[in-house]
């Protein structure tokens, strides 16, 4: 159900920001191996995670997985970008 909410909410940013070349940005799919990639960085997670993945998720793991205040920060400024447009 979340992986769902997540790839409409950045489905619904893609429009935003490129509103007159609008792709389909992740389906559930890919939000699904998209989130195993970053477990193969999650010390916490049980699960075995996809041991192939990108540097942009090491980038972006190394600078938001200890500053929960700072991702929480580019959510809600993501969700009031959502929020605020028409479709």
């Amino acid at each position: 159900m979340e992986v769902n909410k997540l790839s409409q909410k950045l489905n619904l940013l893609t429009k935003i920001i490129d509103k007159n070349n609008f792709k389909t940005f992740r389906n559930n799919n890919g939000i699904a191996m998209k989130l195993s990639n970053f477990g193969r960085l999650d010390n916490n997670y049980t699960g075995k995670g996809l041991t192939n993945g990108g540097k942009l998720e090491i980038l972006i793991w190394e600078e938001f997985s200890k500053n929960q205040e700072k991702l929480n920060f580019e959510v809600n400024k993501i969700n009031n970008k959502i929020k605020n447009q028409r479709f």
